[in-house]
């Protein structure tokens, strides 16, 4: 189905709604992010993928921290691990809002977590100047 700016908007209302009504804080938004946008996409017979799009377009999604600090046992330190379908589901929907329809899965899915993260943050720094 098409986008309206009225589905657009009920979306992004409901979205937020949910979000401070029922988590009281950012990482438990986080983490119920995908779900609620599952919710959404399933209500207004969408994709998951496109209800995120709206929501990232919008400034209202509430993403969870692709890179965690673990312990090393080998030289007792911290390492970054970074969760690499994450990271590249954040890359695909930073694309996918700048130019929609035109994300190759086929190369993004050869980066690194950490190339993913590193172009993300890029593109998402050349969205907001």
């Amino acid at each position: 189905m098409a986008w309206t700016d009225e589905k657009r908007k009920a979306v992004i209302a409901s979205y937020t709604d949910t979000m401070e009504n029922e988590y009281d804080n950012d990482e438990a938004r986080a983490l119920a992010t995908t779900e609620v946008a599952a919710e959404l996409a399933e209500i207004h017979g969408e994709s998951v993928n496109g209800v995120i799009n709206i929501l990232s377009r919008a400034k209202v999604l509430i993403k969870k921290s692709a890179v965690v600090k673990t312990k090393t046992a080998a030289t007792g330190g911290t390492s970054t691990r970074v969760n690499k379908a994450e990271a590249l589901q954040e890359l695909t929907s930073v694309i996918e809002s700048i130019d929609p329809g035109n994300v190759d899965a086929e190369i993004i899915s050869k980066l690194t977590g950490k190339a993913a993260l590193y172009f993300t943050s890029v593109l998402q720094k050349t969205i907001t100047e």
